[in-house]
């Protein structure tokens, strides 16, 4: 009986030993805290999505340079909007474009578009649960100088749409 206590006693200092280790303190729900609250936490924050949609409107714009460069039309000048979406599959579907009537132009949008099949950076942040983002990117191509421009439309204001403070 002795021994079965002794074991019960190492048992119990055992568990509770592995219970206050802080290697585990960080998967251990407090008490109170439903795994719908620990996933609210794990969100990403408004600096992540912005960094992830600068890196996105980035490497859009890089890709669209290259299909310009590699059609052999790199002097081509060109602004548009462009609308499309980026679902968290990975998948992006151009839903259209606007500012340029040159078929040229658009075929170097469409082409950009297509080929950010696959790109590793279509994947969201870690802790999103959305399951797509529409997004309105502005880009202006021009020989001399050029520009970006990015926002998007659910989670984004422009900055000449932004309520000022008083």
């Amino acid at each position: 009986m002795a021994t079965n206590l002794k074991r019960t006693m190492l048992l119990l200092i055992l568990l509770l030993q592995i219970q206050n280790s802080p290697a585990l303190a960080s998967e251990v729900i407090p008490a109170g805290e439903t795994t719908a609250q620990k996933q609210q936490s794990t969100k990403p924050d408004a600096a992540t999505w912005n960094a992830w949609h600068k890196a996105l409107a980035e490497e859009l714009f890089a890709r669209m340079k290259k299909v310009r460069r590699d059609s052999g039309n790199e002097t081509l000048q060109f602004s548009c909007k462009i609308f499309w979406r980026v679902s968290s599959a990975g998948d992006v579907i151009l839903n259209g474009v606007e500012g340029t009537k040159s078929l040229l132009a658009q075929k170097i949008v469409k082409d950009g578009i297509a080929s950010m099949k696959g790109c590793a950076l279509l994947k969201f942040p870690e802790g999103s649960a959305r399951d797509h983002i529409d997004k309105v990117s502005t880009y202006h191509f021009a020989s001399s100088k050029l520009r970006i421009g990015d926002f998007d439309s659910t989670l984004y204001q422009p900055p000449h749409k932004r309520k000022q403070p008083k």
